[in-house]
């Protein structure tokens, strides 16, 4: 009778071990997809605040890390003349470049539409070097406008992004003024 008890309770621990081993996957691919953009495959908003305040919270690593707004351009434009289709796969694209782009300990998220957001490991000067040499080397369709600042770890991470989104916005006005001054004739 022992035995048979004894037996009846390895059975039903092997049975609440595979059974905690299922939860816990199914928990990662449950955060998996609460935190990565299905389009683009980076991290989704949720994603970036996420990471955020894992990085707010850590006390140890002080690393410099710039916060770039990236804006892409002409995407209104790409969905108009090739449909939505050649909008996603422009986004896709440009989701992937943005991966590659980034080192290991640095993040791109997909902000909203055509708007992504990176946090990297590096000093103002260099932040500018690698983005202006991504950017050149892309296909016109994946190219974009981008603003950064040092990221302030303590500060409100929404406010700093809608700040460099409107310098995003301010360059992208400067340059189309720039466009039609260019084309007028005096």
């Amino acid at each position: 009778m022992e035995w048979f008890l004894i037996s009846g309770l390895l059975l039903m621990l092997s049975v609440l071990a595979i059974w905690v081993v299922m939860l816990r996957s199914e928990r990662g691919r449950l955060e998996s997809l609460l935190l990565t953009d299905e389009l683009t495959g980076v991290l989704s908003r949720r994603g970036l605040l996420f990471s955020f305040s894992n990085l707010s919270a850590q006390k140890t690593d002080q690393t410099e890390i710039q916060v770039v707004f990236v804006d892409m351009n002409g995407l209104k434009a790409l969905n108009s003349e090739g449909g939505h289709l050649a909008g996603d796969k422009a986004l896709r694209t440009l989701g992937q470049r943005l991966r590659e782009f980034c080192e290991p300990n640095e993040w791109v998220a997909r902000y909203g539409g055509d708007e992504f957001v990176l946090f990297l490991r590096t000093s103002s000067g260099v932040t500018v070097d690698r983005l202006e040499r991504l950017n050149e080397s892309l296909d016109r369709s994946q190219q974009f406008t981008w603003a950064h600042a040092m990221l302030d770890r303590k500060g409100d991470l929404l406010k700093q992004i809608n700040d460099l989104s409107r310098q995003v916005l301010n360059k992208k006005l400067d340059i189309d003024s720039q466009r039609i001054f260019d084309r007028l004739d005096f």
